[in-house]
């Protein structure tokens, strides 16, 4: 199918636009999203990502290239993804710190009071 075909679908409302860009598109933007991710299911997140914006956005955008705006889309999701993983991460980081901190204010043995 074309793109001006699955554009049209798209302003139609027509939800076999979503099918046509899965198969039309589906393996380039997984390659992209798992070059990135490297996970199965993240990739998979991130596709179902991808599409939903696609279908959120056409229309009222009209992208001179399907595939490069595909492509960017699921690239700019992939990367959000990461960077929403390793704030998570340092997240955690920080709440062990922040329990030591509150370790040390205590003192040794601050927790043993009224049990001798």
């Amino acid at each position: 199918m074309r793109e001006t075909e699955i554009i049209g679908q798209f302003f139609a409302r027509d939800e076999a636009a979503l099918t046509s860009v899965q198969s039309e598109y589906g393996a380039y933007c997984s390659t992209i999203a798992r070059n990135i991710l490297r996970d199965k299911e993240d990739v998979e997140e991130c596709l179902n990502d991808t599409w939903l914006k696609a279908w959120n956005t056409i229309p009222p955008k009209r992208p001179q290239s399907l595939l490069a705006y595909l492509g960017r889309v699921t690239r700019n999701g992939a990367l959000n993804m990461v960077r929403d993983q390793n704030r998570q991460k340092r997240a955690g980081d920080q709440y062990t710190t922040s329990l030591d901190e509150i370790g040390e204010l205590r003192g040794p043995g601050a927790g043993r009071a009224g049990r001798d």
